[in-house]
């Protein structure tokens, strides 16, 4: 039986309804990247997660369905001083996209809800470019061909008639290769392949300071994503200390408060080691996030392993829905 077919057969028969009746308590944390219209724009089109207004369809079906915490309220419950007593919901921001400010905060704010912004400090103001939009740019102007990557064994196929399916590739391989820095695989594939200039080619990405700072004071949260988004667990100790700690210092001196939130980049199990967590504890984080589905319910426990499900593909409220009941068994 196909997956579409399951899934039809169980809510016929009421399975899903009860299933979702009996969540279990605990934080159930929901992740965004860049919320809006996907506009085709030549970068990295799994981090658009949806619709402005699929996003306040979400926002409202988490406020009907979950308490909506913030960060405030994960704070004590990592620290043992709350425990969570019915289904929780956050939501949280990665990178730190202009579309943040410009159509998930007015809904946010609209709604009376609050969200964990995790920001990347360089790409603030627009400094650097990430290196995966760097090289979605690249793989949107190659065509047919193969790209060789340091570390990575074999060429990877990029078919223009699938883009997005060349780009998920290319960047998987990225991501999984440890063998070589990630300054040295973006120069590689941006050597092998022609284009316009990409700073001159679209409008400003990111958040500035001020925009960032207005969040703030409209109750918006915010957390460290690194400074360069690199792969922590690809880097030195000396190098993912500084990612670390720098980045903290950078928002702590721009918010004139503490951080003590974080969110691994990339996130999944192999981006971090318990060096990695190590070091977060070290430099005054009280929590730190991964990108890998679940349900937290023991959070001093998991304090420095905090779980999220992504939302992405303009899924329905139906389809997170599904995304929470298949997180039950992570």
């Amino acid at each position: 039986m196909s997956k579409r077919l399951l899934q039809a057969f169980l809510d016929l028969t009421g399975v899903v309804s009860r299933r979702w009746k009996r969540r279990p308590a605990g934080v159930y944390c929901f992740n965004f990247h860049r919320v809006g219209n996907d506009d085709g724009s030549a970068f990295h089109p799994n981090l658009f997660s949806c619709t402005g207004a699929r996003f306040a369809e979400i926002v409202q079906f988490l406020q009907r369905e979950f308490e909506v915490i913030d960060l405030e309220r994960v704070r004590r419950m990592v620290c043992g001083e709350e425990s969570p007593r019915h289904p929780c919901a956050l939501i949280t921001f990665d990178d730190g996209y202009l579309e943040n400010y410009e159509v998930a905060f007015p809904i946010l704010r609209g709604s009376g809800c609050s969200a964990v912004f995790f920001v990347t400090t360089n790409f603030v103001e627009d400094v650097e470019i990430p290196w995966w939009d760097r090289i979605a740019w690249k793989i949107w102007h190659m065509g047919d061909g193969q790209l060789r990557i340091p570390g990575v064994e074999r060429p990877v196929t990029v078919a223009a008639a699938d883009l997005e399916g060349s780009i998920r590739r290319v960047l998987r391989a990225v991501k999984d290769n440890a063998g070589a820095s990630m300054a040295e695989k973006v120069q590689a594939i941006e050597g092998q392949v022609e284009s316009p200039d990409l700073h001159s080619a679209q409008r400003r990405l990111f958040l500035g300071w001020e925009q960032i700072r207005k969040m703030r004071r409209a109750g918006m949260e915010f957390g460290s994503h690194t400074k360069s988004h690199e792969i922590l667990s690809h880097l030195t100790a000396e190098f993912q200390r500084r990612e670390i700690v720098e980045s903290k210092a950078i928002l702590e001196r721009e918010l004139g408060e503490p951080v003590d939130a974080l969110a691994y980049p990339v996130g999944g199990f192999r981006s971090y080691t318990p060096a990695t967590q190590a070091m977060v504890r070290q430099a005054g984080y009280r929590m730190a996030f991964i990108f890998e589905p679940g349900i937290n319910r023991d959070l001093v426990a998991q304090r420095y392993e905090l779980r999220r499900m992504s939302v992405d593909r303009n899924v329905s409220i139906d389809g997170v829905r599904r995304l929470v009941l298949s997180a039950l068994h992570k």
